[in-house]
């Protein structure tokens, strides 16, 4: 952000959109970062998680000085006899907000182009959108304490860091680390003309510095000055690579909860600060709804970005699927849905099931395998059935991942392998309704005729009394909670799969495995297993 005196406005950018065309192993790849300000890269070692990172760091140039470490393309991007990185290109669309004296404020989108066709980058440094940004690394790990030239910290003088910043770092390290710390220090070194700082702690009644303090601790303290640093009061963008390094998962996950918290405070309403890192950490699943996550996926072509998608679906991308059959659902009530029909028709050990998250995700996994060349007869997505249910819709999604006149055949090829959930209820223009398929378990159990004398007379009753909720993925949470069962949800899908609705419901999963079925010869099977059911009763 920056304050232009002589029109007297205030400038401020955050990055809504990254393009790379070609950047070390990255091809053709593009990535939305509008939705949240917090932004998680994940994906296996090698992919290019760090590039990523690095071209961020190299949008912007700060306000107070000409440059900084890790700020100039080519501090990433060295010249050496293995490359010269030319043809190198990528673009980011970066946001403005300009907030006048007397005067609404305006809001303005451009794109900027990076690139290097000759001996230097482009734009010049001076030419890049000012904005502050700090980029954390890998290299800044080792303690004091683990330098082996360390012995030249150990004269140092404490100088406690009190003012109102220093407060916040504290207890968001003590949340974080799950340590009541009393103090932060900073610890001065005096060599000659020059000076040298060190970190420090105080907890539980021991002051020590960073001769003794653990990797983790002073990598959570470097990560929380810098987002409570005052250059960053007026927004900015910070990257941090492997946040979740020496880190228990629940800490990393306390770190996330804090970095949201600050993301979300007044003081970034209008002055957006961005937070990208990346990590191999799964447990960031957790926040899919408050967070952007992109899950990289390389193919022969092309780097693609995926919303999260559990490791399941990353092997079967790969090719490295242990079952025969393939089927990929949205979330876990789809898995138990799916599964639940797998094991009635006795196909559990050929079938691998896995989440891809969002349903956009649906047509970009098997677009993936179309251009790795594996075969997709033996793979489904399904679709919950409250989104993209006409062919026109999914072939455009098909349009945008498998482009180009020359795959049209395998756009109609991939189509076969969307199916969805078909819904009593369905979604309309104007539906205020969030998450149909929920809504629609509830309407469909309640219409169910149990006997006065049923159990599960007393659960309906129950679900019918939920009459409103803001947002229908709390059904099944707010059933268990008025009945007291905990495992309610498989209770009402039971019921539902003996009901008249049910087998339209599942209709197009339940066609498709029992063509697979027929396939792999399992009616032999199925029939014996029947046969050895009757058996065991008449005994």
């Amino acid at each position: 952000m920056r304050y232009d005196q002589k029109n007297s406005t205030v400038v401020s950018y955050s990055i809504e959109r990254l393009k790379i065309d070609q950047l070390k192993n990255i091809r053709d790849f593009e990535f939305d970062l509008s939705g949240h300000r917090i932004t998680g890269i994940l994906g296996v070692n090698g992919i290019g998680k760090s590039t990523i990172l690095h071209a961020l760091a190299c949008v912007y140039r700060p306000h107070d000085t000409a440059s900084v470490e890790y700020n100039r393309l080519s501090d990433f991007f060295k010249t050496n006899p293995h490359a010269n990185w030319q043809g190198s290109k990528f673009e980011v669309d970066i946001r403005s907000f300009e907030l006048h004296a007397n005067k609404p404020p305006s809001v303005d989108l451009k794109t900027v182009r990076y690139y290097k066709d000759s001996q230097k980058w482009s734009p010049k440094y001076v030419n890049r959108p000012k904005n502050e940004s700090l980029f954390i690394g890998l290299e800044g790990i080792q303690t004091a304490g683990e330098d082996p030239t360390g012995y030249r910290f150990r004269n140092y003088k404490t100088i406690e860091d009190a003012n109102e910043a220093e407060d916040l770092i504290r207890r968001d390290l003590a949340f974080i680390l799950g340590r009541d710390y009393s103090k932060i220090n900073t610890h001065v070194i005096s060599r000659g003309s020059s000076q040298y700082e060190i970190e420090g702690l105080e907890w539980n009644s021991v002051t020590y510095s960073e001769l003794s303090m653990g990797s983790g601790e002073k990598r959570v303290l470097k990560i929380l000055k810098a987002i409570h640093h005052p250059k960053f009061d007026n927004g900015g963008l910070v990257l941090v690579d492997e946040l979740d390094m020496l880190l228990h998962d629940l800490s990393f996950q306390r770190l996330i909860e804090v970095l949201i918290r600050k993301m979300a405070s007044k003081q970034y309403k209008v002055k957006p600060l961005q937070f990208v890192f990346s990590t191999h950490r799964e447990s960031v699943a957790k926040f899919t709804d408050r967070i952007n996550i992109c899950s990289l996926f390389q193919t022969p072509a092309k780097t693609i970005s995926l919303p999260y998608v559990s490791p399941d679906v990353i092997l079967g991308l790969t090719g490295r699927c242990e079952k025969p059959l393939e089927i990929y659902v949205e979330d876990d009530l789809a898995e138990d849905i799916v599964g639940d029909l797998v094991f009635k028709k006795d196909m559990i050990e050929f079938v691998q099931i896995a989440r891809f998250g969002t349903w956009q995700n649906a047509f970009t996994i098997i677009a993936s395998k179309v251009l790795q060349g594996i075969d997709i007869s033996n793979a489904i997505c399904v679709l919950d059935g409250d989104e993209c249910n006409s062919e026109q819709e999914r072939m455009s999604r098909f349009n945008a991942v498998l482009n180009g006149d020359d795959k049209q055949e395998q756009r109609r090829y991939a189509m076969g392998s969307i199916k969805n959930f078909k819904l009593l209820i369905e979604k309309t223009p104007d539906s205020p309704i969030k998450a149909l398929p929920e809504y629609n378990h509830k309407k469909m159990f309640d219409s169910i005729s149990f006997e006065h004398t049923d159990k599960m007379y007393r659960v309906q009753c129950c679900s019918k009394d939920i009459v409103t909720l803001d947002d229908w993925h709390d059904y099944y949470p707010e059933l268990a909670r008025r009945t007291n069962i905990k495992k309610v949800r498989d209770l009402v899908l039971h019921a539902l799969s003996n009901s008249k609705y049910w087998q339209d419901y599942v209709r197009q999963i339940d066609d498709w495995l029992e063509c697979k079925r027929v396939d792999l010869g399992l009616i032999a099977r199925l029939a014996n297993s029947d046969s050895a059911a009757l058996i065991d009763k008449s005994d």
